[in-house]
């Protein structure tokens, strides 16, 4: 019998895994650390994009950060030098 395949990762499971790694690569940050950081994101997700459980957004909501609270996002080129 073949190995069971492993289920695709949602998006929202992506982007907590994401989130992992960037704390732990380019933080430097402690596993203790994640464990208490990553499931303040992980619950902040479910609760803003609670649509059909597939990670995806309520319909009406937009998905990007600059959709939330009229904030809008920096980027490298916002950064003064």
């Amino acid at each position: 019998m073949a190995p069971e395949r492993p289920r695709p990762l949602s998006a929202r499971e992506r982007v907590e895994q994401a989130f992992a790694r960037y704390l732990a690569r380019e933080r430097g940050l402690a596993s203790a650390t994640l464990m208490n950081n990553v499931p303040v994101v992980r619950q902040f997700l479910r609760e803003r994009f609670r649509g059909g459980g597939s990670g995806s957004p309520p319909s009406g909501r937009g998905t990007s950060p600059a959709s939330c609270n009229g904030t809008r996002t920096s980027t490298v080129r916002d950064t003064p030098r």
